[in-house]
């Protein structure tokens, strides 16, 4: 994990680059609740204790973890110690300059707009910071405490599984559709009946083609004749 890299994204934040960033972002190969996170984490929209302190609800706004910083969603993803053992774990290089007080969109500028990083370490970036938080959420309510090689392996785990899903739910080469059509037989006409009984049940049903060109009423006298033959009326 590479710390040599201090970004300036004042520096190109206008408009269409802004544009480009959310973009990006909604494409990067994941599931949509991982891309709907890091826009959340992007925009400093999770519920950390810094945000909580700034609406009141808490009184204190340090890390539980390792009593040193305030809790900032920077911190909780990326500059804590338990984060850091994740991303040590991880062996991603991504650059990071810890001196500058840098927000994760700062990070995730530079992995999309700034560093020569693939789509598949991008994807591996997010799950892992995506699984950082959900780790913190079940550590809040009692539950267990992963190590960093847990949590990478589980994140590699994770994307091979979601990458085969979307493989298998991709369509393949379309089929041309065959094109029949049809035209009326104008020198016969089929008649069918069908008769039940007062309580529904089937009494009789009969088909029959007869070679003759008709109009409806004539084949409707026809079926009746035929019907007639058949009960011997």
């Amino acid at each position: 994990m590479s710390q040599s890299f201090s970004s300036n994204r004042g520096t190109s934040s206008n408009n269409s680059t802004l544009k480009r960033f959310w973009k990006k972002i909604w494409s990067i190969l994941v599931p949509h609740k991982i891309q709907h996170f890091v826009w959340r984490a992007c925009r400093d929209a999770l519920p950390t204790k810094n945000n909580l302190l700034r609406r009141k609800v808490i009184q204190e706004k340090l890390c539980e973890s390792c009593k040193e910083a305030p809790k900032t969603v920077g911190h909780v993803l990326w500059s804590c110690l338990k984060a850091k053992e994740v991303w040590e774990c991880s062996k991603l290089v991504i650059s990071w300059n810890e001196r500058v007080n840098q927000s994760f969109q700062d990070l995730m500028w530079n992995l999309l707009l700034n560093e020569d990083v693939g789509d598949d370490q991008v994807a591996q970036a997010v799950t892992i910071a995506w699984a950082l938080w959900h780790n913190r959420n079940e550590l809040r309510y009692g539950g267990e405490g992963k190590s960093g090689q847990h949590l990478t392996r589980w994140v590699a785990d994770y994307l091979i599984e979601f990458r085969v899903a979307v493989a298998q739910n991709t369509p393949g080469v379309p089929v041309p559709r065959q094109v029949a059509s049809w035209s009326p037989n104008k020198k016969a006409v089929g008649v069918g009946v069908v008769i039940r009984n007062d309580k529904g049940r089937l009494e009789v049903a009969l088909c029959k083609k007869i070679a003759a060109p008709m109009g409806a009423t004539e084949v409707e006298a026809k079926a009746k004749n035929a019907c007639s033959s058949q009960l011997n009326f």
